[in-house]
């Protein structure tokens, strides 16, 4: 037996729940004979408005007029009564509601994908002109397509091709797409005329009716266990939807969004952007999650007023209310109203001391460095990071694998020490330096690198002259060595892996 390079999946039917079952629902709550709305569908052959509407020769609009008139027409040759309300519109969203994502066919494309197979998406779907797209139907089958094109390498889509399925053209486009011949591919589909002509060009075909069954066939055919659990890869930017909305303050706010249902939006924090949570939002919508995350005022593609009043924790979630109704932790505070739960990652919510002002409290932690504290003396880091704001980020943004290669590590892979970044020598380190073991964050090296003097020492260092000798930043190291010279080697941050 050839083997197999690739694997192509039906979508209704295979990894959502068929559309027939809301078809028989609505016609059942019409009193119409069952599969009678279904059995016009097929009516007519090739030239019928559903086939015709697959091809993307008529839009979802033309195909709801055309087929009400097939239906009138078969229901008066066949003697049924059509009730008045029939409407093709709500029969559409009744196929759609119906459906339910299959989640073991999406972990079977995800353990696929990760053992080098080429994953094709291959459905008959049709020409949306509609305005509705807050309809259920509408929004979560392009949700589905959304998702589907994270996770796979190609979809194929009836209605943009011209061709449909069960036509051995459409197979054909499908192998060529993908580089294989027909004999290297497999193709699970739940109707068994579209099986029928993929098995005669040479295509395995499995039928799914059962889908541990289909699934234990797709093992054997691959020879990789689909059944195994598989973590969610992280989206890609440039196959998610970016918009933006404009506040009422005239700010520009980007943001992703993917996903139906309830609204969960994820917000990054310094300094970062929406890409922070890139390997959390197909999990989110593979649980049933419209997500959103936005470039927070001052990131990214959202505006940055040079004000420093626009950034406090209340213009921050008025800009979010402009966004959605979900919002930050202090959002909670200012609108609990629209705001069902917050979740806190990283950094847990703090509760509210009336009585204690946070940088009182930070300023208590001498000698330990608080990027907050650091920040609030206008144009100090502006002018410290701004001497190369690129090296500036990739210090911010680098891996804990990159930070290693970097030299800067105590010998044990994710594990770092304080001494050996501040430590010039041994009878040169202050008192107030404690030795410890900083496990693997995603700052750490940030932070640890300027654990070292309490601002405004005696000599009147400030944050802007840390070091044992009075280096500044752009002095860190055991010899003093510059920000383009850390490492043990001597590697640059252009020189980073």
């Amino acid at each position: 037996m050839t083997k197999k390079k690739a694997v192509i999946f039906d979508i209704g039917g295979v990894i959502i729940t068929p559309p027939q079952s809301g078809i028989m629902k609505y016609g059942k709550s019409l009193g119409l004979p069952s599969n009678f709305l279904e059995g016009v569908m097929v009516m007519g052959g090739d030239d019928n408005a559903f086939r015709r509407m697959e091809r993307g020769e008529l839009t979802r609009t033309e195909f709801c007029s055309e087929y009400k008139k097939e239906v009138e027409k078969a229901a008066k040759e066949m003697n049924i009564n059509l009730l008045s309300t029939f409407d093709p519109d709500i029969l559409y969203e009744n196929m759609g509601a119906s459906c339910t994502v299959v989640l073991p066919m999406i972990n079977a494309i995800l353990a696929l994908r990760k053992h080098g197979y080429t994953i094709c998406i291959l459905t008959n779907n049709s020409i949306d002109d509609t305005t509705a797209l807050n309809n259920n139907s509408n929004r979560s089958f392009y949700s589905l397509l959304h998702l589907l094109k994270h996770i796979s390498h190609h979809v194929i889509e009836s209605c943009r091709v011209g061709i449909r399925k069960p036509s051995p053209d459409i197979y054909q486009l499908a192998c060529d797409t993908m580089g294989i011949q027909p004999s290297e591919a497999v193709f699970l589909d739940d109707i068994g005329s579209n099986l029928k002509s993929a098995k005669k060009m040479g295509i395995q075909t499995i039928k799914v009716v059962d889908t541990t069954k289909a699934l234990q066939d797709l093992k054997d055919a691959t020879g990789i266990n689909v059944f195994e659990e598989q973590f969610p890869p992280a989206v890609s930017p440039d196959k998610i939807v970016h918009s933006y909305v404009t506040t009422k303050a005239g700010h520009r706010i980007h943001y992703v969004d993917m996903g139906e249902g309830p609204v969960v939006l994820c917000v990054h924090g310094f300094p970062e952007c929406w890409f922070a949570w890139r390997y959390q939002i197909l999990p989110l919508v593979l649980a049933g999650y419209r997500v959103i995350v936005p470039d927070m005022l001052g990131y990214g593609d959202s505006s940055s007023p040079p004000e420093i009043e626009k950034y406090t924790q209340q213009q921050l979630c008025e800009s979010i209310i402009s966004l959605l109704d979900a919002l930050t932790e202090r959002g909670k505070l200012f609108y609990p109203d629209r705001t069902r739960a917050i979740g806190g990652i990283n950094t847990p919510m703090y509760p509210v001391k009336t009585d204690l002002n946070p940088l009182v409290a930070l300023k208590k932690s001498t000698g330990v460095y608080s990027y907050q504290l650091y920040f609030q003396k206008p144009g100090v880091a502006e002018a410290e990071l701004g001497r190369n704001i690129e090296r500036s980020l990739k210090f911010f943004l680098s891996s804990n694998e990159d930070k290693i290669r970097m030299g800067v590590n105590s010998g044990k892979i994710g594990e770092f020490v304080t001494s050996n970044v501040m430590e010039k020598d041994s009878t040169n380190t202050p008192n107030s330096i404690e030795k410890k073991i900083i496990k693997p964050i995603q700052f750490d090296v940030f932070e640890k690198i300027y654990v070292a003097v309490k601002p405004n020492k005696k000599d009147g260092m400030g944050w802007d002259r840390i070091g044992y000798d009075g280096m500044g930043w752009d002095r860190i190291g055991y010899d003093g060595m510059g920000w383009d010279r850390i490492g043990y080697d001597g590697m640059g941050w252009d020189g980073m892996g």
